[in-house]
Parts: structure tokens; sequence; C-alpha cells
């Protein structure tokens, strides 16, 4: 964990010591600055281990390219190899190895790395800023441009900062979040003019603007060929054991406890269980009780509808003979604690889930400065109803006419599960029109006209997969970083994504299980009991009794002149709706509905408190 910003532009080392020190948060332990003529580069650092910190920003021999980076390089020691072949290393950081081979091989390096980062690189010699992004998007970077001044860092409140004119909201993101519940432009947020570099991007910038564009450099998609069909579940199953022990092998932090985040499910189990045969089958006598793995859970002292995973959670605790940290979140007394929440991960998000994050990293901190998430696992198995067609299309295609109606009524059980979580595509018009209702009608009809944004092109599949991972990585990131903890996602390796979308369908679906080939490599492994549950709900929080424990402090907020003028919200529907809500004068499917979409309302007022008006002490 770290954080990374470059100014270029007049005044840019006032602008970006001023960035750094809103950045204290993700790196408590190092500070360090390069200044040369309009460019500044920032950096804080975070200490994971007992070996020094390498200092940044650091140079090249030469002292003519410097470099701020965010991440680890996990085969930088392979790297490393081969690039003190032409270059004399100073350090042991990933930082120095992305410098090196920029010199060797430009943006092509980019290829090279497999890892999770973001940096900014200072090429004097050609007089331009390189900014990066890894892959999949683990390690965030933001900029915004206007004449003369180009801004980039981790975070937008550090951005924020250091804006020459007022900060704006974007009212068409607030749109499409209020109406469709996420952003169909993942380029922007919710800040004007504030962009958010995609993940597998990169860019120049020099003193002609944007001259390279952001050009992609990575799409894991290949051409499905139907003759893949014959290859055997456990060669597939045993390729991707093999792929994903060794991602969680380069990911292990070294004489150090880490920290994983379990469940329940299927995921979280298989690296939890994965770590300790690691470790069980590595670590000697001496480093035993350093190299440990330390287990946290969340679970509710009351029930919540989709069920209690607590079994699931002391089933894998049993079998590994070892414990977990409990942790049982609440929003009851916790108002500010929200507020909090809010401010930290920058922009509003959809679903109140991600509090839990915060709450298990809350537990974390001190017990570990790294920390395994398996939350990202499923999806690229998970059954849609998208991925349900694409199984059922290869059955035809390959001409498996028996096997085809067996494999229909098998999914049948799960394809209603997965179609009611989708149910609102089926009544669109009808759902949008009970959310337009809550919302201004000048606002409305502002921005109606808009259609929704279909991806067509060659590689949706892996657009949809990105897209669905922006706010996830984002609010992991951003919670994380409050409480100085560094996340890793073993799920997310580019070998396991890239070989994960070159397979069939049938290995993600089959028989009505979901995740198949991970069930498959799994097995042995993990207790039986999580390796054929079907029964998993994501982060399930018990959302309408917390909408109903703060009624108080919501009504409030609704009630408020500045929530009236704001010129998004239809306050007086909202109030009779959230009125029948908590006093269940309404169906059981209108609360669950309605219950989502008050908490994006209340998430979007209250970060509009935070980051816009002037009484706000925050920033």
């Amino acid at each position: 964990m770290g954080g990374i910003c470059a100014v270029l532009g007049p005044q840019a080392e006032k602008l970006a010591r001023k960035m750094c020190q809103c950045l204290q948060h993700r790196g408590p332990d190092d500070e360090g600055f390069f200044i040369g003529e309009d460019i500044a580069l920032g950096h804080r650092a975070l200490k994971i281990g007992s070996e020094p910190v390498a200092h940044q920003p650091l140079s090249n021999e030469d002292e003519n390219m410097w470099i701020t980076f965010d991440g680890e390089i996990y085969n930088k020691e392979q790297l490393t190899e081969q690039l003190e072949k032409n270059h004399k290393f100073r350090t042991h950081s990933s930082a120095e190895v992305a410098v090196h081979a920029y010199e060797d091989d430009g943006p092509n390096c980019l290829d090279r790395f497999n890892g999770m980062f973001a940096f900014c690189l200072w090429d004097h010699v050609r007089r331009r800023l390189l900014c990066a992004r890894d892959r999949v998007g683990i390690k965030p970077l933001y900029y915004y441009k206007c004449p003369n001044l180009f801004l980039v860092a981790s975070e937008i409140k550090a951005l924020i900062t250091a804006l020459p004119d007022p900060r704006k909201s974007n009212e068409r993101v607030i749109y499409d979040y209020l109406v469709y519940g996420h952003n169909r432009y993942p380029e922007d947020t919710f800040f004007l003019g504030i962009k958010n570099l995609l993940p597998a991007h990169y860019m120049f910038i020099d003193s002609n603007g944007i001259t390279t564009q952001k050009c992609s450099y990575w799409n894991p998609v290949k051409p499905f060929r139907t003759s893949q069909l014959t290859k055997k579940d456990q060669d597939y199953a045993s390729e991707y054991l093999q792929l994903f022990r060794d991602s969680v092998k380069l990911m292990l932090p070294r004489n150090l406890p880490v920290g994983t985040f379990l469940s329940g499910g299927l995921d979280s189990t298989s690296i939890v269980c994965v770590v300790n045969d690691i470790l069980h089958s590595s670590h000697s006598a001496k480093t035993a009780s350093i190299q440990r793995q330390e287990l946290f859970s969340a679970i509710y002292r009351e029930s919540v509808p989709e069920g209690d995973e607590r079994p699931y959670i002391e089933e894998v605790v049993r079998d590994l003979a070892t414990k977990t940290n409990y942790v049982f979140p609440s929003i009851a007394g916790q108002w500010n604690d929200i507020r909090q929440f809010i401010y930290s991960v920058d922009e509003p998000v959809s679903v109140l889930n991600y509090y839990v994050f915060w709450c298990l990293s809350r537990e974390a901190q001190g017990k570990v400065r790294v920390t395994f998430y398996g939350m990202t696992g499923g999806l690229l198995t998970a059954d849609t109803v998208s991925n349900y067609r694409k199984y059922f299309k290869e059955l035809w295609r390959s001409k498996e006419f028996v096997r085809l109606p067996i494999e229909l009524v098998s999914a049948l059980p799960r394809m209603r599960i997965s179609s009611m979580a989708n149910i609102h595509n089926m009544f669109a018009r009808s759902i949008e029109s009970k959310i337009k209702a809550l919302l201004a009608p000048h606002f409305v009809a502002h921005f109606s006209s808009n259609k929704q944004i279909e991806d067509v092109s060659p590689g949706h599949e892996y657009h949809r997969f990105r897209d669905s991972l922006l706010d996830h990585l984002r609010v992991c990131d951003r919670v994380s970083s409050v409480f100085s903890i560094e996340p890793r996602y073993p799920f997310l390796d580019h070998r396991i994504v890239e070989f994960t979308f070159s397979l069939p369908t049938t290995q993600r679906i089959r028989k009505g299980w979901t995740k198949y080939i991970v069930r498959n490599a799994m097995e042995g492994l993990i207790p039986e009991a999580v390796r054929k549950t079907r029964k998993k709900f994501g982060t399930p929080v018990p959302l309408e009794r917390w909408m109903t424990e703060l009624r108080e402090n919501i009504r409030k907020v609704f009630e408020s002149s500045n929530f009236r003028e704001r010129g998004f919200f239809n306050q007086r529907a909202i109030l009779d709706v959230y009125d029948r809500f908590c006093e269940e004068k309404m169906d059981r499917s209108s609360r669950e509905f309605y219950a989502r979409v008050l908490w994006r309302i209340l998430n979007l007022e209250l970060w509009l408190e935070i980051f816009f008006d002037c009484s706000n002490k925050n920033l």
C-alpha cells in the first residue's frame, strides 16, 4: 500500500506536497518528493515487513527518469535477474524494476509485470509523464486536466485539495447511480472533470496534452475453440490449482502474519486452505510463529434473510484446527462511523454491504498488514443468466442433444435464483419509473433521454468483468488504506483471469453447480461441506433492519433544507416512502426494493454533505 501523486504545471511542488499530505493514511511510514521544472512527484509509503522501505520517488542510474510507484510486482526477482545485465540496482523494490524495465522497453515493459500497481514515471529526456495501471485495476489512479495543469493521484480526495476551481458534482453519473445503481461511464467519476484511468491502460502526458490517449495493453478474451470441450475435467482442475497455488505463494508476505477474510464461501475458504497448506509445508520451526495466518469473519447477532453462514466458517476452523476473529457488524449507534466510511471511499456506493469490509479491516488493524480477499473469485465463474445462456449455446453447437436437456433441468433451481436477483431487467421500465418518482422532475427530464449503453464489442465479456470489479476494488482499497492494510487478491492474478476466460462454459457451470472448475480443483483441500454447498449470497447485510434502526438520523437528513434544495430529489415522495418502509406498510418485495433505493439516496446525500457543503471541515 502506498500513495502516489504527480503534478505537471505551475506551483508543482506546492500542489504535490498538499496532495501527499492528504495521502498520509495510505503510507504513514515514509514520504518523498522529486521536484523539477514544472514537474513534481510525491510518494507516501507503508512499511509491510522488517526490511527497509525503498525511499521514493527513485531514479535510474542517470537520474533522468524518476518514478513514484504504488503496489508490488510479484515477479520482480525474475525481472531483476534479466535487467541486471544492463542496469545496476540500488534497492530490491518493484519501483526500481519498473523504471529500469521502462528504460529498456518503454511502455511495452507493462506486459512483463505480474502484479498490482499504479505508477507515474517522469521521462526527463522526452519531457513526458507516463501514468500506468495494472491489468485488473487493483491499484487506483485518478487524474484531472485543465489548461496548463495536470494532476494525478491515488485517491480523489487528494486531487480535490489541489483543484484550481471549485469542485463540481457530475450530475450525469449521479443520475445513473440513482436510477440504475451503477455508473455507465467507468472513466468518469462523481466529480466533474476528475477521470479514472481504466485498468490495463496507460497514458503519456507532455506539453501537448494527453498525446497517446489511453491505450489498452491487455485483453484476456481469446476466441473459444469447440475442440477444447474434449479436454478432461481433471486436466482443467489441475492446471487451475497449480496457477492458484502459485498466485497465493507470490502474494504471501515473507516471514510475516497474513490475514484472510473468511466468509464461509468457496472462494475465501479456498484461499484460507491453500495458504494453510503452503505455510505448513514450507516454514521452519523458527518462522512458524512469525509466518502464520490470521482469520477474520463477519456474522450477525440477529438473523439475516440469506441465512447464517457461521456453520460453514466453523467447519473450516475445525478442519484447520485454528480459530477466527469474529466481527459483528451493526449500524445501531454508528452514524458517525457510516459518515467516516462514506468519506473514506471517495464516491457513493450502491450497496451498504461494503460496510462489512470496513468492520473487518478495523478488526485486522494492528494484527496484520497484508490481507487476502476472496470476494472477487466468483466474478468469472458466477451463475449469471448470461453464463447459463452461453453454456447452453455451447452444448447446442457441440450437438450434445442428450446432455442439453439434463443440464437445463439441473440448472433450473440456480437459474431461478439468478433470475430473481436480476429480475429488474425484466421489469426495468416499471422499476425505473418507481425510482424516478423519488427524483426531482426537472432532473429526470434532463437525463432520462440517455439510453442504457449496450456494449457489443468483441471483448464485452471482459468489459463486464472489469466494470463489475471497479466499485469492489475501489472500496476495498480505500477501506484497507484507512487502517494501513494492503489487500491482495489471489483470484485476480492475470494468469488466472486469462485462463478462466479461455475455459469452455462447461467448466464454469455443470449439473447445476456453479464455479465447477474451482470445486474440482479444491477437492481434498477444503471441507466438503463448503465445497458442496450451493447456498452462498456474497456478503449479505440486514439492510432493511439497519435502514429502520437509523430512522431518526435518516429522517433528519431527508427533512433538511439542503436535501430539498439539491435539485436531485422529490423530498415529499421520499419521506412518504421512507415512513411506509419503516412502518412496514408495504409488501415484502417492495421493502427489499426500497431498502436498496433509499440507501443509494442516503449515501448520495451524505456524500454531498461531506464533500461539497461549506460547513464540512473534513477537506
